[in-house]
């Protein structure tokens, strides 16, 4: 008992359970090596030194393990340091980016306002070009009905006016075949001459140029001359076929 009271006595003298041994451990493991020779033998003294060398001894292992401690502290501490460098830098970098993102995205708003308003413009331009494509259409479609009655007035009108000319050339042709015939059958009796008196005269149709028509009028008298003064001249060869050509 009186043992461990005095351990216990100089573990709370010299040892401290927060902060490791005290600064006088060492001078006093000094001194009382000095002084235990010249000491009695006293069991005290054996106790003395046997805490001493005790707490030296763990002085010694702490103090070990305190520095093993303290380089791994100053390793992690230099890691630490180390990844704190790179963090910073990390994050230097992360702000800079987020930095040059922001700008892209102002400027990609800005874009993106600008292209809103020439869709505008564009959806616009589009609505005004397809009032402008059904108003040509209806236009289109006017005109395209009045050109098809056109075409069928003026095909009709063609139609009569070939009919109309037709019946002309028909009539023409009429008029000239009997005039040629009349002037075949005056030029046959020119030939054979009969035997008449001298005063008598030959009756000749005269036609009436005031009309053009080729015939004799029916309320003019026939006119008589000489057989003497008779001269016919025959119809051109090619009269007749000029105008069946052209009509």
């Amino acid at each position: 008992m009186r043992m461990q009271s005095l351990t216990a006595q100089y573990k709370n003298r010299y040892f401290d359970a927060d902060t490791g041994f005290t600064s006088n451990v060492r001078h006093s493991w000094t001194r009382w090596k000095l002084t235990v020779h010249t000491e009695e033998e006293d069991p005290r003294t054996e106790l003395k030194l046997h805490c001493l060398t005790f707490m030296m001894k763990s002085w010694l292992r702490m103090k070990r393990l305190n520095n093993e401690t303290a380089q791994q502290l100053a390793q992690s501490v230099i890691e630490l340091n180390h990844q704190i460098q790179q963090k910073d830098k990390e994050i230097k970098s992360n702000e800079a980016k987020m930095q040059e993102y922001q700008r892209q995205i102002t400027e990609l708003k800005g874009e993106c306002w600008e292209l809103r308003g020439q869709l505008q413009d564009l959806e616009q331009a589009n609505q005004t070009l397809k009032d402008e494509y059904e108003a040509l259409q209806i236009t289109f479609g006017a005109l395209e009905e009045k050109l098809r009655r056109t075409t069928n007035d003026n095909q009709e009108l063609v139609s009569r006016w070939m009919a109309e000319k037709s019946q002309e050339a028909n009539k023409l042709n009429a008029r000239l075949r009997t005039q040629a015939k009349l002037q075949k059958e005056l030029a046959d009796a020119a030939k054979e001459p009969l035997p008449m008196a001298e005063e008598d005269d030959i009756e000749v149709l005269v036609e009436d140029s005031g009309k053009g028509t080729g015939k004799a009028s029916p309320d003019r008298p026939l006119s008589r001359t000489p057989s003497k003064c008779i001269s016919i001249q025959p119809p051109q060869s090619g009269l007749l076929d000029s105008f069946s050509n052209k009509f």
